[in-house]
C-alpha cells in the first residue's frame, strides 16, 4: 500500500507518535452506481463511458436531433450537454472548453439529464444545474483516480482507516483534530 500514499503526517497523541497517510483509493466504486438525480447520456468511440439510457448516437444525424429525441422522451426537468478535454487527463464539463487546448483536445460527448420525478424535491432550475454540475465532477475525480483514503498507524501497526473520499477535505470529520490543518493544506 505504501505506493498508494500521498502525503504522510506525525503527531504526538496520548503520548504516542501517530502517523497519518493520505492515500490513493484504487478499490473506489463507480459513483455511477450509485443512487444519482442524474443520468449521463455519454457517447465515445475510444472510451467507455455511462450512457444510462436506451438513446444511441448512431440513429441521429446530430447533437440537436438527440436532444429533441431525449426531450420528447423523456420531457426533463434539466438537460445539458456534456464536453470532454482529452489532454492529459480526461475533464468533463457542461460548458465547453475555451482556450488553445479547447480547440482540438474536445468536444461535446453527450448529455446529463435530470427527470422530472427526480426533479420533484428541488425549487429550480439553479438548483438542479448545481446537481448536475456536483455529479458531473464527482465522476470527474473517479475517472482521474482523484480518490483518497486515509490510515492511522502506531509505531508502524494500522490502527484505523477509511476510503472513498472524492475531496480530502471530507476526511475531516474522521481523523483525530491534530491532523486538520495538515489536511486543509494538503495540495500546499
Amino acid at each position: 500500500m505504501d505506493e498508494n500514499i500521498i502525503k504522510s503526517f506525525v503527531r504526538k497523541i496520548n503520548e504516542k507518535n501517530t502517523r497519518l497517510n493520505i492515500l490513493y483509493d484504487d478499490c473506489t466504486e463507480s459513483p455511477r452506481e450509485w443512487s444519482n438525480v442524474t443520468k449521463m447520456l455519454l457517447f465515445h468511440k475510444k472510451y467507455c463511458f455511462p450512457n444510462e439510457s436506451q438513446f444511441s448516437t448512431d440513429n441521429y444525424s446530430s447533437w440537436e436531433e438527440l436532444k429533441k429525441a431525449i426531450t420528447k422522451k423523456w420531457k426533463p426537468a434539466y438537460i445539458a450537454p456534456v464536453f470532454m478535454l482529452d489532454h492529459s487527463g480526461l475533464v468533463f464539463n457542461i460548458e465547453s472548453f475555451g482556450g488553445y487546448n479547447g480547440r482540438f483536445d474536445s468536444g461535446q460527448i453527450g448529455f446529463i439529464v435530470i427527470r422530472k420525478r427526480e426533479a420533484k424535491p428541488y425549487k429550480n432550475k439553479t438548483e438542479l444545474e448545481k446537481i448536475a454540475r456536483n455529479e458531473l465532477n464527482t465522476y470527474n475525480c473517479y475517472i482521474n483516480g482523484e480518490v483518497f483514503g486515509y490510515e492511522l498507524r502506531e509505531n508502524d501497526e494500522y490502527i484505523d482507516g477509511c476510503s472513498g473520499f472524492y475531496d480530502c477535505s471530507d476526511m475531516i470529520d474522521y481523523v483525530p483534530d491534530e491532523f486538520t490543518d495538515d489536511i486543509n493544506h494538503i495540495w500546499e
